[in-house]
């Protein structure tokens, strides 16, 4: 198999872009930002990046979010909003944290988060981030085969 195998099919002889899902970064550190665009881009996804949660909900509202990764540096009750998002659909949520906190770890887990990784440890973010991307696209699929 090709490294293209997961974003692109051959059609005709001809290789054609297959749109992956769409993760989400909210973050304004540059190199958290370098960081999750290689691991997205290496699990075959898209990646938007918003540095604010005020443009994440714009997203939110108008992208088709399959899983979003935050920093732990962002206010508790702002990654609520992303966990919980008021009248929006819950998406799955994974926070990066530079600095290992028990308390904010449960708080967070507690509150309906995905997983909540160390940023220093890069085999994490990115296991987490893939099986999250693995059971979205497999209940993404699910609907379709019932019917």
């Amino acid at each position: 198999m090709s490294e293209h195998t997961a974003t692109t099919i051959l059609m005709n002889e001809r290789i054609l872009p297959m749109p992956g899902p769409m993760v989400l970064l909210v973050s304004d550190e540059p190199d958290v930002q370098y960081a999750i665009a290689e691991i997205a881009s290496g699990c075959g996804a898209r990646l938007r990046i918003t540095t604010s949660i005020g443009e994440a909900e714009s997203l939110l509202a108008t992208e088709p979010i399959r899983l979003i990764v935050c920093s732990d540096e962002l206010a508790e009750e702002a990654i609520g909003v992303l966990i919980r998002p008021p009248g929006g659909p819950r998406v799955p949520v994974i926070v990066d944290a530079r600095v290992w906190d028990k308390e904010r770890y449960f708080n967070f887990l507690l509150a309906g988060a995905t997983d909540y990784v160390l940023y220093e440890n890069k085999k994490a973010i990115e296991q987490a981030v893939r099986n999250a991307l693995r059971r979205e696209v497999r209940d993404m699929r699910q609907p379709a085969a019932a019917n």
